[in-house]
């Protein structure tokens, strides 16, 4: 099951056709025939029967997925980038609100820096609708997360430096969309003090390193124990953070871990996400992006003040250098099964359902996705994100389109089978 071959040529496609209990239902360039999509396939958020995917150093499509098997290009947005901008446009993340109507385009390293809110009412025809410019202060906005909370509306951004922006999303008014800060969060408790200055006294050439958190995401859900609202942040060198935001003015750390107890922690940390166990337990999977090597941790997190590493899963043993080549990304968890993008590696499925396997992930699932560019030419593919949406798998990338895959076993058309994040 496992897709990743290392020292291999990536412009040869006879060594990326690659399927295990995966078949594909549908696929897109997302393109004008012909023609290769303006930049690459990042973030991808589902809302009823269309996908809303990110579109790097553009802005963002719509696609139809009414009939899985031929999703349709609605739109494809442009964000507004001044002519000679030497910044660009980063479209590093995507969410979209409960409706479908509203499309949160996270922007880092661009000439806007922040969160561009933009009006899909009309899904021929976006329109943009509203600027949140407080998290640009640091290269803008790396992830933007969207939550109802209290019934009201919120987003919360991640930028480069060690802070998580919370603001308010007010109602439209005129066709407009405003957003105001009520708060930002950074790790103040005493474990992570304490954890600094460990850090400090083990390495003080290289601790300087570790207080820019970097590219840090974040997974908004509600805890699989209590049901609060949580945050589920993965602060890059700073471990993993769990931060109840019940009172999204006043966010509250509750639990972290920063591989205390594992020897393959490099930090780093990327995405993470928790389910609850079939046992009851709180079990969070946590993965970073680049490290060597690129290891899935699975955690019991049922007593937050000391999560225990149950293990770290790996692809390869040894990564030969292209750890970064085939670094683990963005994931989704269900039904105890883990739909991971594994950047050039493509698409892998664990199960990690039960004590056994939590201790022991079992991969029961790999695609690589494939197909060639419009134009012809040679590419090497990076698989950004993976969704599940009515039983069906999706993820896409710049050069190959957008794919509808659908992992055997799983309930296709099921309209319940779909992933929160």
């Amino acid at each position: 099951m496992n897709p990743i071959i290392i020292e291999h040529d990536h412009t040869d496609f006879s060594a990326h056709v690659l399927s295990n209990n995966v078949e594909l239902i549908g696929h897109s360039t997302l393109a004008p025939a012909g023609e290769n999509v303006p930049g690459g396939l990042g973030e991808i958020d589902v809302v009823n029967n269309y996908a809303y995917v990110a579109v790097f150093n553009h802005g963002f499509a719509i696609v139809d997925l009414s009939n899985p098997a031929e999703p349709i290009l609605v739109s494809l947005t442009d964000t507004p980038t001044p002519p000679g901008n030497p910044l660009g446009k980063y479209t590093a993340d995507l969410k979209v609100d409960r409706t479908g109507d509203w499309v949160f385009l996270a922007m880092e390293l661009s000439e806007y820096p922040g969160v561009l809110i933009y009006d899909a009412r009309d899904k021929a025809a976006p329109k943009l609708a509203g600027f949140w410019p407080e998290p640009g202060l640091l290269l803008g906005c790396h992830m933007v997360e969207y939550a109802v909370i209290n019934e009201q509306e919120y987003l919360f951004c991640a930028p480069l430096d060690n802070a998580i922006y919370v603001g308010l999303l007010l109602p439209e008014a005129g066709g407009v969309r405003e957003v105001v800060q009520v708060a930002r969060f950074v790790p103040t408790t005493e474990k992570f003090v304490n954890q600094q200055v460990a850090r400090f006294q083990e390495d003080q050439v290289g601790w300087a390193a570790d207080q820019v958190s970097g590219h840090q995401d974040m997974t908004y859900q509600l805890d699989p124990i209590t049901l609060a609202p949580t945050l589920f942040v993965s602060f890059w060198n700073l471990g993993m953070r769990i931060v109840d935001v019940s009172n999204p003015a006043l966010p509250l750390e509750i639990g972290s871990w920063a591989g205390e107890d594992s020897d393959l922690f490099h930090g780093a940390l990327h995405t993470t996400v928790a389910f609850l166990s079939d046992e009851g337990k709180r079990i969070i999977a946590t993965i970073p992006e680049g490290a060597n090597p690129p290891a899935l941790f699975v955690l019991d997190a049922t007593d937050l003040d000391n999560p225990k590493t149950l293990s770290a899963w790996t692809a390869l043993p040894d990564f030969k250098g292209e750890h970064g080549t085939f670094s683990l990304h963005n994931f989704q968890i269900l039904d105890g099964t883990v739909y991971i993008a594994m950047g050039h590696g493509g698409l892998m499925a664990l199960d990690i359902s039960t004590p056994e396997l939590q201790a022991s992930p079992n991969p029961v699932a790999s695609y690589l996705p494939h197909e060639p560019r419009p134009d012809g030419e040679p590419y090497q593919g990076y698989y950004w994100d993976s969704v599940l949406w009515n039983g069906y798998w999706l993820t896409a990338d710049g050069s190959g389109g957008f794919y509808v895959l659908h992992k055997l076993g799983d309930p296709a058309g099921d309209v319940q089978f779909t992933s929160f994040a």
